[in-house]
């Protein structure tokens, strides 16, 4: 769904014509002004979710990005290790959430 350019309208215009745009309202947003500032942007239903969904995906975009990175640089710093090294690491490290999770768990602050 492409997005077109918003339409402007006042609080008061807006509260007025409320029942025909929560009908109407297609892919043309409206910018909610009072006092001549914006204060709310309205859309459909069909607009937010395309937005919500973009939101995600550009969200596990970056988390992916951060990953690689932290990926590249743990090849980069640790190509000496050998595979023990990583395993006694990786057994080190599970037994280290499993008992802060653990500690949260006991302290209500999980459930």
């Amino acid at each position: 769904m492409a997005i077109k350019q918003p339409q402007t309208m006042s609080v008061t215009e807006f509260k007025s014509k409320l029942g025909t745009i929560a009908s109407t309202i297609g892919d043309e947003p409206i910018v909610v002004e009072n006092h001549g500032e914006p204060r709310l942007m309205v859309f459909s239903a069909e607009a937010g979710e395309a937005i919500v969904e973009e939101l995600k995906r550009k969200r596990q975009q970056e988390i992916l990005r951060k990953f690689e990175a932290i990926q590249k640089w743990n090849d980069e710093h640790n190509a000496d290790l050998t595979q023990q090294d990583i395993d006694e690491i990786a057994l080190k490290a599970g037994r280290e959430v499993r008992e802060a999770v653990q500690a949260r768990y006991e302290a209500g602050e999980i459930s």
